[in-house]
């Protein structure tokens, strides 16, 4: 299984389960385009790659505009892809009764809408290879709920929808498209979530989970597979990978 030949976008390569994925992605031979508003720290994540294999353009993820002249350069330089992981992503925990219309906004579209507005373009200006593969990184609170997290389940939820409609369209020049939803995976996020809660509402968490928690290595092994061509026959689907927390 490897993606040797093949030319893979990534958004959101910096986060904790980007990294890996991009990671994961190199080392199974592919070439990659990078996307994200911070050139530095893409090119520090690519540290050490060999440079050839690596192209990165800064766009601002919650900006539409900026999605066109990036639209365009790849479609005047004759560059098309084989595969696209959206992995970028916000989080937010708070009472619903505190949510404004522009916490909704920013968040779908950081989460959803930029990675939806891609893959159409893209469809229209015919940059999907056939045979190629979209995986949307969603989350286990696309699928289910909790308290406080309103806004950041609404925003994972249409992943779910998108993806099976997508499919449909793409599916007539041989593209697939999945969503991966992981449970609680070790990364700075999580980090972030847990500074703020209570030792004994820490531990309650991770008892929710038979398996133990994630690790980002986890998420990348399952992208890298819907990636290759071992996943032909797989699309429309939300692939859940939390360790046996929504077995509960």
């Amino acid at each position: 299984m490897d993606l040797a030949n093949k030319r893979i976008l990534i958004s959101g390569a910096t986060g904790g389960l980007g990294r890996a994925i991009l990671d994961h992605v190199y080392q199974m031979g592919a070439s990659i385009t990078l996307v994200g508003r911070n050139h530095e720290k893409m090119k520090d994540a690519t540290s050490g790659y060999d440079p050839s294999r690596i192209e990165i353009y800064r766009l601002e993820l919650d900006e539409s505009a900026d999605i066109d002249p990036f639209v365009q350069e790849m479609k005047s330089g004759k560059v098309f892809f084989d595969g696209f992981v959206h992995a970028a992503g916000i989080e937010l925990t708070q009472p619903m009764r505190r949510n404004t219309r522009e916490d909704f906004l920013k968040f779908f579209r950081i989460n959803s809408l930029f990675a939806f507005d891609l893959i159409g373009r893209f469809q229209a200006k015919r940059l999907w290879q056939k045979g190629g593969s979209i995986v949307i990184i969603s989350s286990i609170m696309g699928l289910l709920g909790d308290r406080g997290k309103t806004v950041y389940c609404a925003s994972k939820g249409g992943i779910e929808s998108f993806v099976k409609a997508a499919a449909l369209e793409l599916a007539e020049g041989g593209v697939r498209i999945n969503s991966v939803c992981p449970g609680l995976v070790n990364t700075p996020m999580l980090d972030n979530i847990f500074v703020d809660l209570p030792e004994d509402m820490r531990q309650n968490l991770i008892a929710g989970y038979p398996l133990g928690l994630g690790k980002p290595e986890d998420i990348a092994n399952l992208c890298g597979f819907l990636l290759s061509d071992k996943a032909r026959w797989i699309t429309g689907t939300s692939v859940v990978i939390d360790g046996g927390f929504s077995c509960k």
